[in-house]
């Protein structure tokens, strides 16, 4: 198993044939092995003991996984179909890139996989997924409490469970309109095909929320951002079945957003089951 022009992983077969299967942006391919080669795709098998680990097998296919779907606007109820596609090429890669900088509050761009929302031929959307290990944050330690009894078993679990989308990002021309709560909803179709096994049983998020991002909801008059509530009703991911930890009032933190601007934030955690 070898790359062939860039993203493309080349197979050599028991009739000294080679097949080729594409490899999504985010995968690192010298941390896996093959498992099986079956028709049309490849499974490779994660070089990490852990069995139980949703990433522990990676599918690829032999032509891009992609699907088309049928969107309607919330404004104007405009009739649209629309694409979600993992990222292959590095001309896609880049122009994901381009969206989280220009809207992101987080200049940097994460590892994970790339999974990007397409109208026609434009990216308009990219969901960065990938897996939380730095943190086991207040949210999911509250919502796996009643399960687990220890913060050191929930960190456990996410490791092995939670997949975790760290960018989640709609190009501004089309904002406010209904794609971020269907991209947040859809792009799981895609994700249950990329890790085969059955493991991947959560998804979480974290989302950081300025003075100036609730004016942007409406709260035109808002001038502290202690006072500021994101209503659940105008919250994308609550619309897209993600369950919304009540922490209270969320804590208000410091990060940078750009690369020199500093400003307070709040944050919020989601989470969605989507193992049966």
């Amino acid at each position: 198993m070898k790359i062939y022009r860039k993203n493309i992983v080349s197979v050599e077969t028991k009739n000294d044939l080679s097949e080729f299967y594409i490899l999504p942006a985010g995968i690192a391919l010298n941390k896996y092995e093959i498992k099986s080669n079956e028709k049309n795709h490849l499974i490779l098998n994660s070089l990490n003991k852990d069995n139980d680990d949703f990433s522990k097998l990676i599918k690829l296919d032999k032509k891009p996984l992609s699907k088309t779907y049928s969107f309607i606007t919330k404004r104007g109820n405009k009739k649209k179909q629309l694409r979600i596609s993992l990222v292959y090429e590095n001309e896609v890669l880049l122009k994901c890139i381009n969206i989280i900088n220009k809207e992101h509050y987080k200049p940097s761009i994460p590892q994970g996989l790339f999974i990007a929302l397409f109208d026609k031929s434009e990216v308009i959307g990219v969901i960065v997924f990938s897996k939380l290990t730095y943190t086991n944050p207040k949210g999911r330690k509250q919502f796996f409490s009643k399960v687990y009894k220890t913060d050191e078993e929930i960190k456990s679990y996410g490791l092995k469970k939670i997949g975790w989308i760290s960018r989640i990002v709609i190009s501004k021309a089309y904002q406010s309109d209904g794609y971020g709560t269907f991209f947040a909803k859809k792009f799981i179709d895609i994700l249950l095909q990329v890790f085969p096994n059955g493991n991947l049983e959560y998804i979480e998020v974290l989302t950081s929320w300025t003075l100036d991002d609730f004016k942007k909801k409406g709260d035109k008059n808002l001038k502290v951002l202690a006072e500021a509530n994101l209503e659940m009703d105008n919250d994308f991911l609550c619309s897209a079945n993600y369950h919304r930890v009540d922490l209270g009032k969320p804590s208000i933190r410091i990060s940078k957003r750009g690369l020199n601007n500093v400003q307070k934030v709040i944050q919020y955690y989601y989470v969605i089951k989507i193992a049966k």
